[in-house]
């Protein structure tokens, strides 16, 4: 009885052996798995090797791996009956480009990171704010440090200068506006080609 067990699975196990040879007959892949950086390049005939029998055209892969979008996505090789799956991640290690500026507060005011911001270039939403907790607490020259991270982890780090006064001084600049001529009954718009622009208050108006 023992002989005719342990004869069975000798049997099931040649069986089994015989079975991934001709399966790998016809093709193989290289891996099972793969990462690659997002905005990378994908060729699925890259992780692919066939028998000397076959071309990778024989080979049906269906795939919609897309390298401009972060996540998990699944190739499939088909010749006749015989498919293997490639599992493929596409990951953002990029950190963001971020261009900062310096700003001009009054003493007081609790400024946020983003007023320190030009421009953030990412894939993906992220987090702005400052390295520690500034005080701000006296007139000067702040050096701060500022991270801005995305939804993967990345981050970036940069410095900039928050200049602190103790009051304001200096009145908003208006600029475009000129004399101008224009026929009865036309339209006219006063606010037209007309900038306000203030080292304080980004918000200043004009009546």
């Amino acid at each position: 009885m023992l002989q005719k067990k342990i004869l069975f699975w000798i049997m099931m196990a040649i069986g089994a052996f015989i079975g991934w040879k001709i399966q790998n007959m016809y093709f193989t892949l290289d891996q099972l798995r793969v990462s690659i950086d997002i905005h990378e390049t994908f060729d699925p005939l890259v992780y692919l090797h066939v028998g000397p029998t076959l071309s990778k055209k024989d080979i049906e892969i269906h795939h919609e791996v897309d390298t401009d979008v972060p996540g998990a996505y699944i190739v499939s090789y088909q010749y006749h009956h015989i498919q293997k799956q490639l599992y493929v991640y596409v990951e953002d290690h990029q950190p963001p480009k971020v261009i900062l500026k310096e700003i001009n507060i009054l003493l007081g005011e609790c400024p946020v990171a983003s007023q320190c911001i030009v421009s953030i270039e990412d894939d993906s939403p992220v987090t702005v704010k400052f390295a520690q907790a500034y005080t701000f607490h006296q007139s000067g020259d702040w050096q701060v440090e500022i991270i801005v991270r995305d939804r993967y982890g990345n981050l970036t780090r940069q410095k900039t200068i928050i200049h602190v006064f103790d009051e304001d001084t200096q009145a908003p600049i208006l600029s475009g506006i000129e004399d101008k001529i224009i026929l009865e009954g036309d339209a006219f718009d006063l606010n037209k080609d007309v900038i306000i622009t203030d080292d304080f208050d980004s918000h200043a108006t004009y009546t």
